[in-house]
């Protein structure tokens, strides 16, 4: 760092003003990959230029609206005209560029989140040190330019608070030009790279699946030869490893080396229009977890169909993006839409959706439904069996290992989760028969409050008895004061010799009870049997912040009074009657997920045992590796449909996706909406998203832009980024091309303006044809001639 508004990027400077895109060219300095020799001006040097001005643009930007965009770009550039870099900086600059070489700059917008500004800019190349400070001035003049202005105004950025930071980077000797996106931003194929390779203003496309390891679109290596298309798919997969979020970079290939020249964020993943359908799982993230997992969904979700004769749901029950579980909820609501009565006001409360209409009827499946709740299930079992693995789990040779696990996890453990997830299903059914039947009585917040129990068996006296045992310790002075006072490590001693006399027995028998216990359902966690340390680091904690836990059992019992003060005696009865089957229900799902939680505990250890085996047998290069593999996998190995190098191979696979996303930050939404077209006369290529219905409108040239409507929807051959800022409020876009840059489509989804491409449009659609077009499946269909 030579000042403190210029920064030459290395793998050791990262000065928190030089923006988003330079904090990721100095991350890629630190992974060891090529980059051309950048500099950063930070946003000091932007703001300090503007500092005279500042308040003149702010009063344009004040007037800013869409009839005045032309005349206040124009008076800002009035004000920037004469404005010069400050003395240090240039000289700061001139130190570190060499009078030989040329330059490119590139902009990175800041203060502003989720918004790419890609495209905007315009791009700067063969620059020279008799130039640079003109171009430079002429990148900050651009953040006013018509394009952004209109950009930012549609998305009700506060303009006046953006600043800007320049790279300035060495131009390198391009043979090859290729820009990469590491998912597929409509249909979120999350491990499919998408490959643009340009030399000479000629374009190749294609895409690549690296956990299917096939071409899904290839046109054919005119361009690029397949031994340089491989080396950019092999560093494509290291940087997306190395940044774990969906990015978009460039690189280009020069004398046989590959350069790294930006990378950014891949921002609005998430449509506008899309549904809230998904609810991530609590897991660990590892696939063999989320395997056991998704899979007994899918099972308990058939048994249910069948069970009541419901036509299969054309829909993914459970699904995994981004290495974690979901949930599809659209899915259960159909499910229960099968079987009972509903009020969905109810319904959307549980689950926070808000698409479904309202809809009563009688289900003669409800009656069916609390009968077989009522059942009687045998858990004995599975307490037997947990103490059977338990003993085994000293003593299990290396030749039995596969077995037993086999018989674990395959059997005793997918039983139980099956039972488990069965019971959790009936629980949440049931409490919505009940919010319906009792809707004028009892709030659904109140039905799940009283629908709780305190049992010996259940959850909730985990942390009551652990309560219970840090209140002991507090209320005795030496114990107190010892456990107060001594380090960690003195009190593991002291437990490990029996040496118990401020332990106060308790803790053992905590730990003996439910040592098997964390504070999550995460395989990969520590589990309080293995630590226990662990346990004394969170008494410890808890001894300087005691909190006295509600009693609820009281509560429970005051609010049932209350509801029933209302009611007359015979609906009285019938609704205690209601809620102790709520409570029996809940009562043993309390009782299964305790067992479900000492499974987990055993399948963890018993895999871990396996994982031991194959490190020794060379299958596997480390212990956690075996958390990359899913059960079909390990199963057909152990079958011997899979050797050792199909296993290595899976194991890399996974792996390279786990660490691909395992620093994305949003995972709210995947998918698209289900508002599909039926029956459509053309299929194109879905760009972004939304289902509008428009006048077909045929452009030719620019002059004829002005003819343009709301209600039309813009066909053309040629579309280039300036040309969408010049676009008034048309419904939606289809072009007559086989691609759309990455540039182009990104703009697309970030105004959200439906784009389909459609090959041969004027033999398929013509003027003031009336159509219905989904811009995510690409279908188009004909509704009036």
């Amino acid at each position: 760092m030579v000042d403190s508004m210029v920064v030459e990027l290395n793998s050791f400077i990262c000065n928190k003003n030089i923006g988003a895109k330079a904090k990721s060219m100095v991350d890629l300095y630190r992974y060891g990959y090529k980059v051309p020799r950048s500099l950063a001006l930070d946003i000091d040097e932007f703001n300090n230029l503007l500092e005279n001005v500042k308040y003149k643009i702010d009063a344009v930007i004040d007037e800013l609206n869409e009839d005045n965009i032309m005349e206040s770009v124009a008076s800002i550039e009035i004000f920037m005209d004469n404005l010069k870099l400050n003395k240090e900086s240039l000289e700061s600059l001139q130190k570190f560029l060499n009078v030989n070489d040329k330059y490119m700059i590139r902009c990175s917008v800041e203060n502003v989140d989720n918004y790419s500004f890609s495209g905007l800019f315009p791009a700067k190349y063969n620059i020279s040190n008799d130039n640079l400070e003109d171009e430079i001035i002429s990148c900050y003049k651009s953040l006013y330019s018509y394009n952004c202005l209109v950009y930012m105004m549609k998305n009700n950025i506060d303009i006046k608070k953006v600043s800007m930071a320049l790279i300035i980077q060495k131009e390198v000797e391009m043979d090859l030009y290729a820009s990469v996106s590491t998912i597929n931003p409509v249909t979120i194929n999350t491990s499919e790279l998408n490959i643009s390779v340009g030399y000479n203003n000629k374009f190749e496309y294609y895409s690549y699946d690296y956990l299917e390891d096939k071409y899904i679109e290839s046109d054919g290596y005119n361009i690029v030869s397949e031994s340089e298309l491989e080396a950019i798919i092999n560093i494509s997969m290291s940087i997306q490893s190395n940044f774990g979020y969906p990015i978009i970079f460039d690189l280009v290939i020069s004398h046989g080396d590959i350069y790294v020249v930006q990378v950014r964020e891949l921002t609005n993943l998430l449509y506008d229009n899309e549904l809230n359908i998904w609810n991530k799982v609590n897991m660990s993230s590892k696939n063999l977890i989320f395997d056991l997992l998704s899979s007994s969904i899918d099972r308990v979700t058939t048994n249910i169909e069948n069970e009541y004769k419901i036509d299969s749901i054309n829909m993914n029950k459970s699904n995994i993006y981004f290495n974690g579980v979901y949930y599809n909820n659209n899915y259960f609501s159909k499910l229960l839409n099968n079987i009972i009565d509903y009020d969905n006001k109810y319904f959307k409360n549980i689950i926070k959706e808000d698409n479904f209409k309202i809809r009563l009827r009688r289900n003669k499946n409800t009656k069916k439904f609390i009968k077989n709740i009522n059942k009687n299930i045998d858990t004995t079992k599975y307490d037997e069996l947990y103490i059977s693995y338990i003993k085994k789990m000293k003593h299990i040779l290396p030749s039995n290992v596969e077995v037993e696990w086999s018989n674990l996890i395959l059997n005793d453990y997918a039983d139980l989760l099956d039972l488990y997830n069965e019971k959790k299903i009936n629980s949440f059914i049931y409490l919505n028969i009940l919010a319906n039947k009792w809707s004028k009585v009892v709030s659904i917040e109140d039905l799940e409050k009283i629908s709780k129990v305190d049992s010996d068996l259940v959850s909730y006296n985990i942390e009551l008895e652990f309560n219970r045992l840090v209140k002991k310790i507090k209320d005795d002075e030496d114990a107190y004061r010892y456990w107060f006072s001594s380090s960690t490590t003195k009190l593991l001693d002291n437990y490990n010799n029996n040496f118990d006399k401020y332990y106060h027995n308790d803790f053992k028998k905590y730990i003996d009870s439910y040592g098997y216990l964390t504070y999550s359902s995460d395989l990969s966690d520590k589990y309080y049997v293995e630590d226990v340390e662990e346990v004394i680091r969170h008494i410890k904690k808890s001894l300087s912040n005691y909190k006295k836990m509600k009693n609820n059992k009281k509560y429970i019992e005051a609010k049932k009074v209350s509801i029933c003060s209302n009611l007359s005696v015979s609906k009285m009865k019938k609704f205690l009657s209601d809620i102790d089957l709520l409570q029996e229900l809940n009562k043993e799902l309390d009782y299964l997920g305790d067992l479900k939680n000492k499974f987990n505990f055993l399948v963890k250890r018993y895999t871990k045992i396996l994982s031991a085996l194959y490190v020794v047998k060379e299958n596997i290069e480390v212990d956690n590796d075996i958390w990359f593999l899913d059960l079909k996998s390990i199963y057909n190995y152990i079958d011997g449909e899979l050797n050792e190098n199909d296993l290595k191979k899976i194991v890399n696979k996974n792996k390279l996706y786990y660490n691909s996303y395992r620093n994305f930050k949003d995972l709210k939404t995947f998918g698209s909406s289900n508002n599909m077209i039926l029956k459509p006369n053309f299929k194109g290529i879905g760009c972004s998203t939304g289902i509008v219905s428009g006048n077909v409108k045929f452009i030719n040239s620019i002059s004829e832009i002005d003819t343009l409507k709301e209600d039309d929807i813009f066909v053309t051959k040629n579309l280039n980024h300036n040309l969408l800022f010049q676009l008034p409020k048309i419904k939606g876009i289809i072009l007559s091309v086989d691609h759309l840059p990455f540039t182009l489509s990104t703009i697309v989804r970030e105004l959200n303006i439906p784009c389909i491409l459609l090959n041969n449009c004027s033999k398929k659609l013509s003027n003031g044809m009336i159509i219905e077009m989904d811009a995510f499946t690409g279908d188009i269909k004909i509704k009036k001639h």
